[in-house]
């Protein structure tokens, strides 16, 4: 019996020891399991900031390719820019003027139209460089405007120089074409020697017209520019309906000039 006893004690231990075995068998996989499922993860999240990666050299190539696209456009404006007259003198505080025309020859509005002057001396060398916009502030096709380029400093030995169209752009802006110019007359002022251009803006649109500005240009004999005029009506601002007067005045080459042409525009 005591044998009996001892054989079932042998054959339970055995069992024991296999259980045990398969347990820790059992416990390894589901660690190697749990092991794979972390890497996993990990891997998948490197994966996705390799993308993003990826994606940030995207907007760069965008910019690239938006660049000519401006360029050609600048250069289109520039091009239907044509430089009708000019012409230089020094002025009443020693500045060197250049004075001119151009026109819009093209199929589309332009705007900030850019003159740009060089100076030279009898050695032909450069003394001084001057910008400015046209007076028109919008040159609808086939429109003038007057210029005027002023050397930035006063008393310059110039003998020669150069004038050309550094800058335009399209637009797509629309002149007020509601101010109507009327009443216009013109003559030397017998108190200061000025030439003055008097007559009246009327508003004949439905808004306000702000900031009503006039624009003379003032030609010789053979038709060159030969001097500006600009100013403000008196009040600026138009009610729709509403006329202001005017008194526009060029100050230089008094005596070559022939005639005259008057240009209106608001803001």
């Amino acid at each position: 019996m005591a044998s009996k006893t001892h054989g079932i004690t042998r054959v339970q231990a055995v069992i024991g020891i296999t259980v045990l075995i398969v347990v820790i068998l059992a416990l390894s996989n589901l660690t190697g399991l749990l092991g794979a499922s972390i890497f996993g993860t990990t891997t998948t999240s490197l994966a996705t900031a390799s993308t993003a990666s990826t994606s940030t050299t995207t907007p760069p190539a965008t910019t690239v390719t938006t660049q000519p696209s401006t360029t050609v456009t600048s250069l289109r404006a520039k091009d239907a820019v044509q430089i009708l007259t000019h012409a230089k003198f020094v002025d009443g505080l020693g500045y060197t003027d250049v004075v001119g025309e151009v026109q819009n020859s093209g199929s589309e509005n332009l705007h900030l139209v850019t003159m740009a002057a060089t100076f030279f001396d009898a050695a032909n060398n450069v003394i001084d460089n001057s910008t400015a916009v046209t007076l028109m502030d919008i040159l609808t096709p086939q429109q003038k405007s007057p210029f005027k380029v002023i050397s930035t400093k006063p008393r310059l030995n110039v003998d020669h120089y150069r004038i050309e169209v550094s800058d335009a752009t399209i637009s797509n802006r629309e002149p007020n074409r509601s101010l109507k110019i009327r009443g216009v007359s013109g003559g030397v002022n017998a108190v200061n020697g000025f030439y003055d251009v008097k007559g009246e803006v009327l508003n004949n649109g439905t808004s306000i017209a702000r900031f009503v500005e006039v624009l003379v240009t003032f030609y010789d004999s053979s038709g060159s520019v030969v001097e500006l005029g600009s100013t403000f009506t008196d009040p600026s601002d138009l009610d729709p309906g509403m006329a202001a007067p005017f008194n526009a005045s060029g100050m230089n080459n008094v005596p070559k000039i022939a005639s005259f042409s008057v240009q209106v525009q608001s803001a």
